[in-house]
């Protein structure tokens, strides 16, 4: 009898075994109505992949927030005390980068070199509506990772959003096809609130539609967690994306507790800069107000009366941070309980930051630190655990070669100045790991930027040293040539950071600055490569 007992109980623990994965795997919830489909089939090819050869020595979670502001306490003392304990408490372990700057200040292009390592002129993404939107041979961050053996995947705003986007179902990248790419318009109930350019919800709007960034949220954790049961406990690459601050900004109403309207202050310097170009500025991207798409009447937040509406602004936006950083900390935290976090890298950064009122725009799409200066930290179990900041100038196109050394993968070589196009495998960027040990070691001269105007056809290249900026307007690039020729320049700007950090006045034609305009020009004119150490 005790034999039939225990065969008994061998065949339902066998049974419920099956069950358990063939069918509470079959449709895992991610929020009102969003399921991800997990079959036998997925089982099966999940399974074959295990049989690859893995090289790498961690994990790696790779958060990306849109928008973001480098305004955390572990970037430096800012006007807002912005409430972010969980992106606090990973800075204390991390590498935390307070100079790193993006190369191109919009969504698709600089998340395109953000996951390439190639720069602007490289890849000739210059739009949202091209970011990923053609497959010009490059090997990805994601694809390298994935032939040294990864599980890769993506869940929520990680590459700009196209819904043609060959990078999507590119199965040489991919193990899973990237889950929840349309970010914001996962539910049609949030659609209809984007005429406002930000709104706070209650908890009872949220329980029955489930806003964007938690369903990500909510499909990244259950990720981590098949992962961490993974058969054969393969590595992987997840990367990440909220979706938020950036506008329209949706966010729980509890958050607007940490910032009180009187507590909001104005903009320093909420004026134009002097003597700035006609070229600099880009009317369409100034976001001065929504409107609401059926009634095509101004909305009530659009930022006529300046004095109140850009505080509400910023309130509304430092809640978003707060509301977002709070989600990181429930990845942070499943990392913990899965017991993950002792052999995963984690990586967080925005594709670029958001002008909040400063020189009286609000937008992002110009070559100003206000724009162009990103937030940027690393963590590397054991490696990062006391926590270091540096002051060194760092580049979003410098996490792929970072990520590669991080990691323990075969280093990438750096490309090549002429035909870079045609090389499937380099980057353009610089592993920063060494910063680490030596936060303050020699490190490269300056980082470059660049965003278009008039149409794209005039470009605004800039580079940017520990102490100054300098941009230049010239034709953007012919689609047949391989380098700038810098033969006609529409417009200068020169910044004197030692003497104005904020970037108020272009002194690019005063009798004191030329001597250090012509040594930028010809860095500007050198590239990238000339700017790194010798």
């Amino acid at each position: 009898m005790r034999k039939l007992h225990v065969l008994y109980l061998s065949t339902c623990i066998c049974v419920l075994t099956a069950i358990s994965f063939l069918g509470f795997w079959n449709y895992v919830p991610l929020g009102t109505g969003s399921y991800v489909t997990w079959s036998p089939s997925d089982a099966e090819a999940h399974q074959g992949q295990c049989e690859g050869r893995m090289h790498g020595k961690y994990n790696v979670l790779f958060i990306t927030i849109d928008d973001l502001r480098p305004d955390m306490k572990c970037f430096g003392k800012r006007d807002v005390d912005v409430h972010s304990p969980a992106m606090d408490r990973l800075a204390s372990k991390s590498l935390v980068l307070r100079n790193a700057f993006c190369q191109y200040p919009s969504c698709g292009p600089s998340r395109t070199t953000l996951f390439t390592g190639r720069r602007p002129d490289t890849h000739r993404v210059y739009r949202n509506a091209e970011a990923f939107s053609r497959r010009d041979g490059f090997t990805s961050m994601f694809r390298y990772f994935k032939q040294h053996g990864y599980h890769t995947h993506a869940i929520g705003k990680v590459l700009h959003y196209h819904p043609t986007s060959p990078w999507l179902s590119d199965n040489e990248t991919w193990s899973e096809v990237p889950a929840l790419s349309e970010g914001r318009s996962l539910d049609p109930y949030w659609k209809s609130k984007v005429s406002a350019m930000w709104t706070s919800v209650s908890e009872s709007q949220r329980k029955k539609h489930a806003l964007p960034d938690e369903v990500i949220t909510k499909a990244t954790l259950d990720k981590l967690r098949q992962l961490s049961k993974s058969q054969c406990k393969e590595l992987f690459f997840l990367a990440t994306g909220f979706t938020q601050p950036h506008t329209p900004i949706i966010y729980p109403v509890e958050f607007k507790r940490f910032y009180p309207i009187e507590s909001i202050p104005q903009p320093t310097n909420s004026y134009s800069p002097s003597n700035l170009p006609n070229l600099a500025l880009d009317r369409k991207h100034e976001l001065k107000c929504y409107r609401n798409s059926v009634r095509d009447k101004v909305d009530d937040h659009c930022l006529r009366n300046k004095t109140t509406n850009i505080k509400l602004l910023k309130q509304a936006y430092y809640s978003s941070v707060s509301y977002v950083d709070s989600l990181v900390g429930r990845l942070l935290h499943e990392l913990d309980v899965l017991d993950l976090a002792k052999n995963t890298i984690v990586a967080l950064t925005a594709d670029h930051s958001y002008m909040l009122g400063e020189h009286d725009m609000v937008q992002k799409n110009i070559n100003l630190d206000s724009a162009t200066r990103t937030p940027a930290m690393l963590h590397i179990p054991d490696v990062t655990d006391p926590g270091v900041a540096s002051d060194r100038l760092v580049e979003l196109v410098d996490f792929f070669s970072t990520l590669v050394a991080a990691t323990g993968l075969p280093a990438v070589p750096h490309c090549p100045l002429l035909n870079a196009r045609e090389v499937a495998l380099c980057h353009e960027g610089m592993d920063f790991t060494p910063l680490i040990k030596n936060p303050t070691r020699p490190w490269k001269k300056a980082v470059f930027s660049q965003v278009g105007r008039a149409g794209s056809s005039i470009m605004a290249y800039s580079v940017r040293t520990e102490t100054h900026r300098y941009t230049e307007y010239t034709r953007t690039m012919h689609p047949s040539k391989q380098t700038q020729h810098w033969r006609k320049i529409y417009a200068r700007e020169f910044y004197d950071h030692t003497k104005d950090p904020d970037e108020n006045i272009n002194n690019v034609n005063h009798p004191n600055s030329q001597e250090e305009v012509s040594n930028l020009q010809k860095l500007l004119h050198g590239g990238w490569k000339a700017a790194l150490p010798e």
